[in-house]
């Protein structure tokens, strides 16, 4: 192919098409990232209320347990029971019981942000990999488009 008019022209909206390819490939990677980035921030919330609600919960069973055990204490003295020996035992095996109960629903919460912590890690390294992918894909097209236009005059 010579460089005729017409040639120029035809190998200018050639390498016009290649450039606008690898915009959109571009814009694509940068919107991958930008969804990739939300998605980590809501994950991120997400994290931010497990451990809110673990904590209100841990306090709600400690309360719960701080009256349940006010109301043994209570029935045991009114029932004429010294508040010694098997009374303390069983107090105190009840007051071991609810703290395990708070320390397992901390646990649980911490284990719940701890996965929402993750996934938005995961969500922002990929949205990152995206974009990363998006420019090598981007120049790829691009070279290709010249390897292309080059080729039609030779």
């Amino acid at each position: 192919m010579s460089a005729d008019p017409i040639s120029l022209g035809v190998g200018a909206f050639k390498v016009a098409g290649g450039v606008a390819k690898a915009t959109g490939i571009m814009k694509g990677g940068a919107s991958a990232k930008e969804a990739a980035d939300v998605n980590a921030s809501i994950a991120e919330d997400n994290a931010n209320a497990a451990r809110d609600k673990a904590s209100l919960e841990v306090m709600r069973n400690r309360r719960l347990a701080s009256k349940s055990l006010g109301a043994t204490r209570a029935a045991a003295g009114g029932s004429g029971l010294a508040q010694s020996g098997s009374v303390l035992d069983v107090l105190a095996e009840s007051a071991a019981t609810a703290e395990e109960d708070a320390l397992l629903i901390q646990h649980a919460g911490d284990m719940e942000a701890t996965r929402y912590t993750n996934e938005a890690a995961l969500s922002r390294f990929e949205g990152k990999r995206r974009k990363s992918a998006s420019k090598i894909s981007a120049a790829s097209s691009l070279l290709s488009t010249g390897a292309n236009v080059i080729g039609s005059f030779l």
